[in-house]
């Protein structure tokens, strides 16, 4: 399960719900990473989650019975523009499921 939260770009974006960038961008990662992972030979599926990561892994999970976690963020300056601000042991701690976390160059 690909799992896309529609990251707004800043808390103004958010707040006045000026969200449709988000909601299109991802869209976009994850028709490309559903489609990178079948062309792989992965059986795939995906989605586009709430801005809130956290909201949007919560969501996911009560469809899908996931084992894991596995997170992929940007590093460095591109993560605090992408507003990737998630703790792993929080996330490990609310879902109960291994967190790995994989930094995109």
């Amino acid at each position: 399960m690909v799992l896309a939260p529609a990251l707004a770009e800043s808390p103004m974006k958010f707040w006045f719900s000026d969200v449709d960038a988000a909601i299109e961008r991802a869209e976009r990662v994850r028709a490309e990473s559903v489609r990178d992972l079948r062309e792989s030979g992965v059986t795939a599926v995906g989605e586009t989650g709430e801005s809130d990561p956290m909201q949007a892994i919560e969501d996911a999970l009560q469809t899908f019975a996931a084992d894991r976690i596995v997170l992929f963020t940007h590093a460095g300056e591109d993560a605090r523009q992408h507003r990737e601000d998630v703790d792993e042991a929080e996330m490990r701690e609310r879902f109960g499921l291994p967190v790995d976390h994989a930094l995109l160059d």
